[in-house]
Protein backbone atom coordinates (compact mmCIF):
# COMPACT_ATOMS: atom_id res chain seq x y z
CA UNK A 1 0.00 0.00 0.00
CA UNK A 2 1.21 3.58 -0.63
CA UNK A 3 0.32 6.36 1.28
CA UNK A 4 0.73 9.88 1.44
CA UNK A 5 0.47 12.24 3.87
CA UNK A 6 -1.21 15.05 2.61
CA UNK A 7 -1.25 17.52 5.67
CA UNK A 8 2.14 17.55 7.89
CA UNK A 9 3.38 20.52 9.20
CA UNK A 10 7.11 18.83 9.63
CA UNK A 11 8.87 21.92 10.08
CA UNK A 12 7.51 22.87 13.22
CA UNK A 13 9.88 23.50 15.99
CA UNK A 14 8.95 20.17 18.07
CA UNK A 15 10.16 17.97 15.32
CA UNK A 16 13.67 19.56 15.62
CA UNK A 17 15.04 16.63 17.82
CA UNK A 18 13.96 13.69 16.12
CA UNK A 19 12.47 15.08 12.53
CA UNK A 20 14.74 12.42 10.54
CA UNK A 21 12.89 9.31 12.96
CA UNK A 22 9.91 10.95 12.19
CA UNK A 23 10.29 10.56 8.60
CA UNK A 24 11.72 7.04 8.81
CA UNK A 25 8.72 5.97 11.01
CA UNK A 26 6.25 7.04 8.36
CA UNK A 27 8.49 5.58 5.51
CA UNK A 28 8.18 2.49 7.24
CA UNK A 29 4.69 2.55 7.88
CA UNK A 30 4.05 3.16 4.04
CA UNK A 31 3.97 6.83 3.70
CA UNK A 32 5.64 7.45 0.30
CA UNK A 33 5.35 11.37 0.15
CA UNK A 34 4.58 13.78 2.36
CA UNK A 35 3.14 17.49 2.10
CA UNK A 36 4.23 20.11 4.39
CA UNK A 37 2.12 23.43 4.14
CA UNK A 38 2.89 26.75 4.93
CA UNK A 39 1.48 28.50 7.33
CA UNK A 40 3.10 32.08 6.67
CA UNK A 41 5.62 33.06 4.94
CA UNK A 42 8.68 31.57 6.93
CA UNK A 43 7.35 28.25 7.64
CA UNK A 44 6.96 28.10 3.49
CA UNK A 45 10.38 28.91 3.27
CA UNK A 46 10.86 26.37 6.05
CA UNK A 47 9.13 23.92 3.76
CA UNK A 48 10.97 24.49 0.90
CA UNK A 49 13.91 23.68 2.41
CA UNK A 50 12.62 20.27 4.21
CA UNK A 51 12.19 19.33 0.33
CA UNK A 52 15.83 19.28 -0.20
CA UNK A 53 16.89 17.43 2.88
CA UNK A 54 13.89 14.70 1.83
CA UNK A 55 13.32 13.04 -1.32
CA UNK A 56 9.92 12.45 0.10
CA UNK A 57 8.82 15.78 1.21
CA UNK A 58 6.75 18.50 -1.15
CA UNK A 59 5.52 21.76 0.25
CA UNK A 60 3.04 24.04 -0.13
CA UNK A 61 3.20 27.57 0.33
CA UNK A 62 1.05 30.20 1.52
CA UNK A 63 -0.10 32.23 4.55
CA UNK A 64 -2.47 30.88 6.82
CA UNK A 65 -6.33 32.56 8.01
CA UNK A 66 -4.45 32.86 11.83
CA UNK A 67 -1.27 34.31 10.35
CA UNK A 68 -3.12 37.13 7.65
CA UNK A 69 -1.56 39.80 9.83
CA UNK A 70 1.43 39.20 9.09
CA UNK A 71 0.63 39.51 5.47
CA UNK A 72 2.75 42.49 3.51
CA UNK A 73 3.03 44.08 0.36
CA UNK A 74 5.48 42.15 -0.96
CA UNK A 75 3.98 38.80 0.77
CA UNK A 76 2.14 37.73 -2.49
CA UNK A 77 5.64 38.04 -4.27
CA UNK A 78 7.44 36.29 -2.44
CA UNK A 79 4.94 33.40 -2.10
CA UNK A 80 4.89 33.30 -6.16
CA UNK A 81 8.85 33.38 -6.12
CA UNK A 82 8.76 30.04 -3.71
CA UNK A 83 6.06 28.56 -5.59
CA UNK A 84 8.21 27.99 -8.26
CA UNK A 85 11.05 26.03 -6.36
CA UNK A 86 11.56 21.97 -6.92
CA UNK A 87 9.20 20.35 -5.24
CA UNK A 88 6.71 22.88 -4.31
CA UNK A 89 3.43 21.17 -5.62
CA UNK A 90 0.59 23.40 -3.83
CA UNK A 91 -0.31 26.69 -2.27
CA UNK A 92 -1.28 25.96 1.27
CA UNK A 93 -2.24 26.14 4.12
CA UNK A 94 -4.89 29.16 3.31
CA UNK A 95 -8.19 29.39 3.22
CA UNK A 96 -10.92 31.39 6.63
CA UNK A 97 -10.81 30.42 10.07
CA UNK A 98 -13.78 32.37 12.15
CA UNK A 99 -13.39 30.21 14.93
CA UNK A 100 -10.00 31.99 16.23
CA UNK A 101 -9.78 35.47 16.35
CA UNK A 102 -6.26 35.95 15.02
CA UNK A 103 -7.10 38.00 12.18
CA UNK A 104 -9.76 40.41 11.03
CA UNK A 105 -12.34 38.65 8.82
CA UNK A 106 -12.01 41.18 5.92
CA UNK A 107 -8.56 40.51 5.89
CA UNK A 108 -8.86 36.72 5.65
CA UNK A 109 -10.71 37.14 2.77
CA UNK A 110 -8.51 39.49 1.25
CA UNK A 111 -5.46 37.17 1.73
CA UNK A 112 -8.03 34.15 0.58
CA UNK A 113 -8.72 35.45 -2.87
CA UNK A 114 -4.59 36.66 -3.47
CA UNK A 115 -3.10 33.31 -2.61
CA UNK A 116 -6.33 31.48 -4.85
CA UNK A 117 -5.13 33.92 -7.69
CA UNK A 118 -1.61 32.78 -7.28
CA UNK A 119 -2.47 29.29 -7.38
CA UNK A 120 -4.50 29.54 -10.62
CA UNK A 121 -1.70 31.66 -12.00
CA UNK A 122 0.35 28.93 -11.32
CA UNK A 123 -1.70 25.95 -11.73
CA UNK A 124 -1.16 24.89 -8.58
CA UNK A 125 -3.65 23.29 -6.26
CA UNK A 126 -4.85 24.67 -2.97
CA UNK A 127 -4.59 23.36 0.54
CA UNK A 128 -7.81 25.07 2.45
CA UNK A 129 -8.61 25.62 5.53
CA UNK A 130 -11.89 26.17 6.98
CA UNK A 131 -12.99 26.33 10.54
CA UNK A 132 -16.55 28.05 11.48
CA UNK A 133 -16.42 29.65 7.92
CA UNK A 134 -18.18 27.97 5.40
CA UNK A 135 -20.51 30.82 4.60
CA UNK A 136 -17.98 32.77 3.38
CA UNK A 137 -15.47 30.48 2.19
CA UNK A 138 -17.58 28.83 -0.54
CA UNK A 139 -18.33 31.59 -2.40
CA UNK A 140 -15.18 32.55 -2.80
CA UNK A 141 -14.07 29.23 -4.31
CA UNK A 142 -17.21 29.34 -6.50
CA UNK A 143 -16.44 32.52 -7.66
CA UNK A 144 -12.53 31.24 -8.15
CA UNK A 145 -13.83 28.39 -9.97
CA UNK A 146 -15.80 30.03 -12.37
CA UNK A 147 -12.65 32.08 -13.10
CA UNK A 148 -10.57 29.60 -13.98
CA UNK A 149 -13.18 27.97 -16.45
CA UNK A 150 -13.12 31.13 -18.46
Amino acid sequence: MQLTDTHCHLDFNRFDPDRDQVVGRALKAGVQRILVPGIDLHSSMAAVGLTAKYKEVFAAVGVHPNSGKSWTRTTLAELADLSQKNKVVAVGEIGLDYYRDHTPQHLQRKVFREQLGLAAEYQLPVVIHNRQATKDLLPILLEWQEDLAD
